[in-house]
């Protein structure tokens, strides 16, 4: 079991035990530490029954995984993400923004593009940004094309 697989599957039974607990995770390169933010603020500093259950979280973490570190941190912390790599529970109505610049080499223009991550409250957000995904091209072949003007239009 690696970190991640380890906070994925107890951050998750968190957020199902805390729903009004909004928690986002990332992994800081720069201080090698694995950071998980819970929100709002005084769900961090006045829930006793929140506490009880993170805080045994972060010693098993350090019991299996000595060589990391770990932070629960919340929003009066310097620690805070841009885009976590994970999230539970985010707040209904509360709209994030991907801004994509992609180059298009068929009207040689550079176009920006913004997508939405704004997510349910059970859903939980993991992956690459989202132009990864659709950085390849798919053409319907149910209907008649010239294929090879396609295929030469669409790289």
């Amino acid at each position: 079991m690696t970190p991640v697989d380890f906070l994925y599957t107890e951050l998750n039974a968190i957020a199902r035990e805390f729903p009004q607990v909004h928690i986002k995770y990332d992994y800081n390169e720069l201080i090698r530490t694995h950071i998980v933010v819970l929100l709002p603020l005084e769900e961090y500093r006045d829930n006793k029954a929140l506490d009880d259950r993170w805080i045994p979280v972060s010693f098993r973490f350090q019991e299996i995984f000595p060589n990391q570190d770990i932070a629960f941190v919340s929003s009066d912390s310097t620690l805070d993400m841009d885009i976590p790599t994970m999230e539970w529970n985010k707040p209904v109505g509360a709209l994030d923004v991907w801004n994509n610049i992609i180059y298009d080499s068929v009207t040689d223009q550079v176009l920006d593009y913004y997508f939405s991550t704004e997510i349910s409250i059970d859903t939980v957000l993991i992956g690459p940004p989202i132009a990864n995904m659709l950085s390849f091209p798919t053409l319907d072949l149910s209907q008649t094309h010239n294929t090879d003007s396609d295929y030469q239009a669409a790289a």
